[in-house]
């Protein structure tokens, strides 16, 4: 036994590490497309990319981890199946709940595992990239040029060129003009061509410019305030700003949901719970005190109890009012009425991403949940769906395996955006895809474990033939 049990772990493992990784650099992959924007013209050296992209691949195991098992779980029990192993090892009387017992106790090991990675590692390494992409997205952009289009990424210069040779760094006819400052006169360089080069310590753009002419216009000086000198070499350097990389703490990230484990969730639910509450309570009593109770005319009722003000009549105190005044009344009432409805607008939008914002905490502690046993119940889908189909490979275990993924997947997005705008209740929107898919994995490890045809065609056509005949002869009788 312990040699068979060896058997279906070797050959799980190496699929499952090779699925893994194919995963996650297929998930990487949509990450480069999805941030290249933001990556590019930052001058940002390769160890950033390299940094900001391995927090993306740990970023991306959750959707990772469950697709590997679905696949190696398939193409193992798939291969034996293929290779009539399955039904060798069945007919020496294994069952396949014993075959499959090694593998269910590592997918158990994998999903403890995964719990843990997404309570304890997984919200580190969101903050980490988070951090990262927003010092890169403060960071200047590097200096790029177009054909005959002035660049004005360089603080204080504009530079054009009208033809660009990109294999030699060539700019041919230049024109450099400086904009005028308080420390330095405006200059412009025109030239027939020059190259551009980085200086050592990369702090300055070098122009080496060829057979042109510099021009500078001093307002102080009256006798000579314009200056010109031609050149047929001139090295000229600009300043490059901010070009070393400025990291952030990320302190100011540490409080969204994605950045939490799930103790820290609950805590931070159970905080914004109370100041949501203290939030709509303050609200209230702004509204009763200053848009539904103003202040009424003093010669009405100066020598009234304030206390009995909400309890006062005021069509008398209208009617006894003169024509102009009650025109006045009605148009601040209609004004008063209009800020109300404003207000109120404006609040129950506020309040709605309050509690959208507040279901997202809720949402990810559930999720950490799920994440762990959509592991177990991936492989209890897989397995038996590859000894049924008996096919291994990347062929057809790849497709099925995909197939189910987007679906759950979809199902996951679905279910999330309905718990985000209140139409699904967290508990149960968190917990419906595996719910939906724990009755297929049931009913698929009972089907391989008694050897039920389940795809066979010739099967189903029994079936729909036996229901054809009995509805045919219950006509039958009816007529009769």
């Amino acid at each position: 036994m312990k040699k068979l049990h060896w058997l279906v772990i070797k050959s799980f493992i190496g699929p499952f590490l090779f699925m893994l990784l194919l995963s996650v650099f297929v998930f990487v992959m949509i990450g480069v497309w999805r941030y290249a924007e933001n990556l590019t013209g930052k001058g940002l050296t390769a160890d950033i990319i390299l940094e900001f992209f391995g927090y993306i691949a740990i970023t991306t195991i959750p959707m990772a981890l469950p697709l590997a098992i679905l696949l190696a779980s398939i193409m193992v029990f798939g291969n034996l199946g293929e290779h009539y192993e399955l039904t060798a090892i069945k007919s020496s009387g294994v069952s396949l709940s014993r075959i499959m017992s090694p593998l269910i106790f590592i997918t158990i090991i994998l999903a403890i595992c995964a719990f843990y990675f997404s309570n304890n590692i997984l919200p580190v390494t969101n903050k980490k990239a988070k951090t990262l992409m927003w010092d890169i997205q403060k960071q200047n952009p590097t200096f790029s040029l177009q054909e005959g289009i002035f660049n004005h990424n360089l603080p204080g210069w504009s530079i054009k060129a009208n033809r660009i040779d990109n294999k030699s760094n060539t700019l041919y006819d230049i024109i450099i003009y400086q904009h005028q400052t308080t420390k330095k006169n405006p200059i412009t360089i025109i030239a027939e061509k020059g190259i551009i080069n980085n200086s050592k310590n990369i702090r300055f753009l070098n122009f080496t410019l060829y057979n042109g002419a510099y021009y500078s216009e001093n307002t102080r000086k009256k006798n000579f305030p314009f200056k010109r000198a031609e050149f047929k070499k001139y090295v000229f350097p600009i300043e490059l700003p901010n070009i070393d990389f400025e990291r952030s703490d990320g302190e100011h990230f540490k409080g969204e949901y994605k950045m939490l484990n799930v103790r820290q969730l609950t805590y931070m639910k159970d905080s914004l719970l109370v100041i949501f509450q203290n939030i709509k309570n303050n609200y209230a009593k702004d509204l009763n005190k200053k848009r539904y109770l103003k202040n009424y005319r003093k010669k009405s009722f100066s020598s009234k109890d304030k206390s009995s003000v909400e309890n006062l009549n005021m069509i008398p105190v209208f009617d006894d009012l003169p024509l102009h005044e009650k025109q006045i009344v009605v148009s601040s009432a209609h004004n008063d009425a209009k800020n109300i409805l404003k207000a109120n607008e404006n609040s129950i939008s506020l309040f709605f991403q309050w509690k959208r914002w507040i279901k997202m905490y809720d949402i990810y502690k559930h999720n950490k949940f799920t994440f762990a046993l959509t592991c177990i119940i991936f492989f209890f889908v897989g397995a038996p769906l590859g000894s049924i189909i008996r096919k291994g490979g990347i062929g057809m275990p790849v497709i099925v395996s995909i197939v189910l993924f987007i679906i759950y997947h979809i199902l996951t997005k679905t279910t999330e955006n309905k718990m985000k705008t209140g139409d699904l209740n967290v508990i149960l929107g968190s917990w419906l895809p595996f719910l939906i898919f724990l009755p297929l994995g049931i009913l698929l490890t009972y089907k391989a474990t008694t050897d039920s045809t389940l795809f066979n065609a010739e099967y189903y056509w029994k079936i729909f033939q036996k229901i054809k005949s009995i509805k045919f002869d219950f006509k039958k009788n009816s007529l009769s």
